[in-house]
């Protein structure tokens, strides 16, 4: 594990990690704050929270490609070093557009709030979003024909070579519909709280 942290330090993958991918969550962040109503603050702070844990599966330096020869950690065989901060841009973007869809399908009522605010957010129109759209011709709240659209998506901004069926998609598909459940439990406590209060 050391000599991982040395070699990370060296060839300059946590200098290239905070110079792109941080740097993107950290506007977003700052995006996030400047949202007049407490509620989008409170919704989209998870959500770029929840978008950050899911790109640190998929592509972050900390996590080994490989453990004995058997994949177990990174989702993604790209070396973040030939990730520029366009392309973190986009992956955020994505996960983003993705969150704010399927949250809709459960939350319907939110809808205008949620898609003005992913557009503040993203500066991407959600009706020019085709996550989103893909996401509302689904008749019912489901992860799982979601995961492998946002997955080939993901390995398209990537630029890897890996797989895109839904049986390659699957480890995404589990790591984005736990992610979500947890997001959504906690926004859905944190509104109740603040309702009562």
């Amino acid at each position: 594990m050391m000599f991982k942290w040395i070699g990370n330090v060296l060839s300059g993958r946590y200098a290239h990690w905070n110079a792109t991918n941080n740097a993107v969550v950290k506007e977003l962040w700052e995006r996030s704050e400047r949202f007049p109503d407490e509620l989008r603050q409170l919704i989209f702070r998870d959500f770029v929270t929840s978008s950050l844990l899911v790109v640190e599966y998929l592509l972050s330096p900390d996590k080994a490609t490989e453990v004995l020869g058997i994949d177990g950690g990174r989702l993604i065989r790209q070396d973040p070093l030939q990730m520029g901060r366009e392309q973190f841009w986009q992956l955020h973007g994505l996960l983003l557009q993705c969150m704010a869809g399927l949250f809709i399908k459960l939350n319907p009522w939110l809808a205008e709030a949620i898609k003005d605010g992913l557009a503040t957010l993203t500066r991407v129109s959600p009706e020019d979003s085709e996550i989103m759209r893909f996401i509302e011709s689904l008749e019912q709240f489901d992860v799982a024909p979601v995961g492998p659209e946002v997955w080939r998506r993901i390995i398209e901004i990537v630029g890897s070579d890996q797989g895109v069926t839904a049986l390659e998609a699957y480890p995404f598909t589990m790591l984005l519909g736990g992610v979500l459940t947890d997001s959504f439990r906690e926004i859905r406590r944190r509104i109740s709280v603040a309702a009562a209060a």
